[in-house]
């Protein structure tokens, strides 16, 4: 591979040729505001699979809007009353496709009604309207809009009424080459070759104008509905479902879930609206086999609002509980990607710099030589739409290199500071485990660690659900091919890998057996700069939920933390799993589970500060732990004392509401800084007043406006 130590030094002049200019961004108090706004295929996909992230939003004060792609029809023939909404839902009858579609959104109103706090027999006024979108071009389209405010609380919900994949009705297919009779997979069709549907007109709905459909009017249509609604977060589908588990349709899921996912996506990236949107997809029918990651009052919550949706759609039994999908998937939530903890570290400078993706596009924020935030800058285009999981390391000689995924090829690609401390104008392509076979859609996101010699080595989870690895040829220079190290096939994605005091690599993964079981699985370097690794083994660990993360204690003793599962243990989902080493480079013992404040994903640390890490010496370092809770907001803890293995046990909920999982890291001078990104993508920062273990935490600060 081409090296990259000649091109450093030349490559200043075209430095920040793809980055905005430089503004100074004052650090405000301001609470930070945003609009939520999900893209799914069917009245019941938000509910199921986004909550309770969308009830969180609403808690918070912020719109909440949903934009439901199809009628739900499926199934249901031409027949009854297509205008008339049918006198009751339920007990089951044989409902036309017009009425079945018109009890769905009912259902969906329902459901609504009570996240937004509406006791059982209340039945408030919402308003409904047909409403005109306009975009660019030309383009206008009507769609059905119900909105309904209680307090601060606001949603929105918007039918677009497109044939469901089964609705085998000629009468919504426009384009003469799509087989007439069957389960036509209408958006599949619109998506992959460009075809054209007729919406239908649910029994009572406001449109009353049949209307046609192909991609670039979808596309045109959701850009439009961007504009109306003005999201600064987009929730959406699965669009690359992991071909290891349930469903045998060719795309792994439901078809109409997977290609909603890919015109979301499509228009969040391609639209022209945004360049600071916040893109989240959910995993949908697969979540079944994954541990229970929900803790007991959210499973109620999202129960609750999902038998009021229940009560108007025959097609789900009432007693759900017992159903192998809808009671599995009212009791978990994960999204496709995750965020990571591992997006701020120190740059050449020695100032902490921050990194997310929004719209597909990497943007950072960096301190100045006052230790004033700068920013956001946009990195410019990476060549495709990167993941929204970014990990970070410094080369031998201090330079700051940021790991990406990139979600068209799947392939692994860096960006990285020049030897002036400018960043370097493009980024490079690091390949695939892979390669271009259909595997190589399952790749994850990258962890980094660094060699005793101080290479950077980076990990994945591969397309077989093993890990592969691939390790810089020499110090701050470029990268080797991947080498597989197994551990598959049940490797999830959310990789965590350090570098012991004795210069060796330990790496920690998520892994989820066939019995839906979570656990931790160990690869060990078997000596300093070693290319081998140690077969994985299972960590001694309770019932792992969620990624894992390490640091190091003052004593040199690595600690691995990761959210609890309601499993075989019981039902800890609101706890941290804490799992330590009895001595230096020794053996593992698990330790009871550190009380918590709920959520999900991984958990975010810090190292106890220690001149190894190349920060100072402070008095009594400790490991500082931060969470998105229960709430949507942030939470954090520390160590009750240098290397000690208790937390304290007095979480402070620092509110909020962000968009995915906060990072903590140490500044040069051994303080500790918390940060998160906003619902309006904005950088949020709480900092500590000074170095050392017990000294507190400034309130949140905003970087921008």
């Amino acid at each position: 591979m081409k090296s990259r130590l000649i091109s450093l030094a030349a490559s200043a002049a075209t430095t920040l040729a793809l980055v905005t200019p430089a503004t100074s961004a004052a650090l405000t108090t301001i609470a930070p505001a945003g609009a939520y706004l999900q893209v799914v295929a069917h009245q019941d996909d938000d509910i199921l699979f986004m909550n309770p992230d969308m009830a969180h939003s609403l808690e918070a004060g912020r719109p909440v809007t949903t934009v439901y792609l199809t009628a739900g029809e499926g199934y249901k023939a031409v027949g009854g009353d297509p205008h008339t909404p049918p006198a009751s839902c339920r007990p089951a009858q044989d409902l036309g496709r017009e009425q079945y579609a018109g009890c769905r959104m009912l259902g969906v109103r329902r459901a609504w009604e009570k996240m937004l706090g509406y006791q059982e027999g209340e039945r408030p006024s919402w308003d409904v309207r047909a409403v005109s979108v306009t975009a660019p071009g030309g383009f206008a389209r009507q769609v059905e809009v119900n909105t309904l405010t209680r307090g601060d609380r606001k949603a929105g919900l918007v039918f677009v009424n497109l044939p469901d994949w089964a609705d085998g009705n000629a009468d919504t297919k426009f384009d003469p080459r799509n087989d007439p009779t069957g389960n036509d997979a209408s958006l599949y069709h619109i998506w992959a070759e460009n075809s054209t549907r007729h919406t239908i007109i649910p029994a009572g709905g406001k449109v009353t104008v049949r209307q046609q459909y192909n991609r670039g009017d979808v596309l045109a249509l959701l850009n439009g509905l961007f504009r109306l609604f003005q999201p600064t977060v987009v929730r959406t589908q699965d669009p690359e479902p992991d071909p290891r588990y349930e469903n045998p349709d060719w795309l792994h899921d439901h078809s109409d879930h997977v290609i909603t996912a890919r015109l979301t996506a499509a228009a969040v990236q391609g639209g022209g609206y945004s360049s600071r949107l916040q893109l989240v997809h959910y995993r949908n029918y697969n979540t079944s086999t994954s541990p229970v990651n929900l803790a007991a009052p959210e499973r109620d919550g999202k129960r609750s609002a999902f038998a009021s949706y229940v009560a108007m759609d025959q097609d789900i039994p009432l007693d759900f509980d017992t159903h192998p999908g809808y009671g599995a998937w009212s009791k978990r939530l994960y999204p496709r990607f995750w965020a990571g903890t591992r997006w701020a570290d120190r740059n050449l400078h020695g100032r902490l710099q921050a990194f997310a993706v929004q719209s597909g596009r990497l943007l950072t924020w960096e301190q100045d030589a006052g230790g004033a935030w700068q920013g956001p800058h946009d990195w410019g285009d990476p060549g495709g739409p990167l993941a929204p999981g970014v990990t970070t390391a410094r080369n031998a000689d201090g330079r700051l290199e940021v790991f990406a995924t990139r979600l068209d090829t799947f392939e692994v690609v860096t960006t990285y500071e020049t030897s002036k401390g400018d960043w370097v104008g493009h980024w490079d392509g690091l390949g695939n485990p892979n390669g271009t076979t259909p595997a190589a859609r399952n790749v994850g996101q990258p962890a980094a660690a660094l060699n005793q010699d101080r290479r950077i080595q980076i990990f994945v989870r591969n397309g077989g659900g093993g890990v592969s690895t691939a390790v810089q040829l020499r110090v701050n220079d470029a990268f080797s091919g991947w080498a597989d190290l197994g551990g598959g096939p049940g490797v999830q994605d959310g990789l965590a890998a350090t570098t012991t005091p004795e210069g060796e690599i330990e790496l920690f993964a998520h892994s989820v057996a066939s019995t839906g079981l979570g656990s931790i699985t160990q690869w060990s370097q078997l000596a300093p700069n070693s290319s081998r690794f140690a077969a994985p083994a299972s960590l001694p660990a309770w019932d792992a939920a969620g990624p894992p993360t390490v640091a190091t204690n003052a004593d040199g003793r690595l600690s691995v933390f990761y959210r609890l599962a309601d499993g075989r243990d019981g039902d800890h989902a609101e706890e941290i799993g804490h799992t330590k080493q009895t001595r230096v480079g020794g053996s593992f013992t698990r330790l009871p589970p550190i009380a918590g404040h709920g959520g999900i994903g991984p958990v975010a640390v810090a190292n106890a500060p220690h001149p190894r890490d190349g920060v100072a010496a402070v008095s009594d370092p400790r490991i500082v732990m931060v969470v998105r809770n229960r709430a949507g907001g942030v939470s954090m803890t520390r160590q009750s004392g240098a290397a000690s293995d208790v937390f304290d046990t007095i979480w402070a909920d620092t509110g909020g509401l962000i968009a995915d999982q906060p990072a903590v890291v140490s500044a040069a001078n051994g303080s500790i800084a918390v940060l998160a990104i906003s619902g309006d993508g904005r950088l949020l920062v709480k900092e500590q007043t000074g170095p050392g273990g017990g000294l507190p935490f400034t309130e949140w600060r905003v970087v921008g406006t």
